[in-house]
């Protein structure tokens, strides 16, 4: 959903911007600031991003550009994404981009992980839950740097786990491999992104639940949109509902509200 609302403090990911916000960074910070609610004063954002309400008035006016640690503690304040403060730079040079093949390494060994330390399961799980909140919040630069680890230790962690251990840890795969669609397929990625919606459908049958494996029918069809096929993707849409389990046969159960994360963009 786009929709152009304000929530919880933070502007939603879908939020559009005025004309005359678009042409700097700061311009962009004093919009994000101004639509925070309760709105943020820079004495309140220079507190939070540990600057000096001097620096964010002569950020916001233009008269000094900030660095990347700066923009990123700023961004962090306003609790949105750094690329959307940075959109009027070079768009193949950031560094959601740079990270990019962090990332694609880590899915390179999917089946033949690293024998690396593991973080217990329930650390695992708090990791992935923190990733699917920064995707529905579009903090994409906070996904890409932690997913590649993560990813690597959600591998080694299924394939090391006895056969009654692998659900669970499937189900965290699915949801990791789905924040790291969203930033592949929202950076122009679109292999990458392929790539990932196939490492879902393949470990989502592993997790043993039937909707969460029609959730990833569903976001499959995001290929074929992407490809402009509309034709298999509108049959790949209708086998996808067709796939999913009724109401009737099944009672909602806690994982349901974990799918629905994964069906959202």
């Amino acid at each position: 959903m786009r929709a152009s609302t304000v929530r919880s403090g933070r502007t939603e990911p879908g939020a559009s911007m005025p004309a005359h916000t678009r042409g700097g960074v700061g311009a962009r910070i004093a919009y994000y600031r101004s639509v925070m609610r309760p709105k943020l004063t820079q004495q309140q954002l220079a507190v939070a991003a540990c600057l000096s309400v001097g620096a964010i008035r002569k950020i916001e006016q233009g008269e000094r550009r900030p660095g990347d640690a700066t923009l990123e503690a700023i961004a962090a304040a306003l609790g949105v994404d750094p690329s959307r403060l940075r959109s009027d730079r070079d768009p193949a040079h950031t560094p959601v981009h740079e990270s990019l093949p962090a990332l694609s390494a880590a899915l390179a060994a999917y089946d033949i992980p690293e024998d690396i330390a593991v973080r217990p399961a329930h650390e695992l799980r708090l990791a992935v839950e923190a990733a699917a909140q920064w995707r529905l919040a579009a903090q994409y630069t906070r996904i890409v740097r932690q997913l590649p680890v993560l990813l690597g230790e959600l591998a080694c962690a299924f394939h090391q786990a006895p056969a009654h251990g692998r659900a669970e840890l499937a189900k965290l795969m699915v949801s990791a491999y789905r924040s790291a669609d969203a930033v592949a397929y929202k950076f122009g990625a679109r292999d990458l992104s392929a790539r990932l919606i196939d490492l879902m459908r393949w470990i989502a049958p592993e997790a043993e639940d039937p909707l969460l494996a029609a959730s990833v029918a569903y976001v499959r069809t995001e290929t074929f949109f992407a490809a402009r096929a509309h034709a298999p993707g509108l049959r790949a849409l209708e086998q996808a509902i067709d796939a999913a389990p009724s109401r009737s046969v099944r009672t909602l159960q806690p994982s349901d509200a974990s799918s629905a994360p994964i069906r959202s963009r």
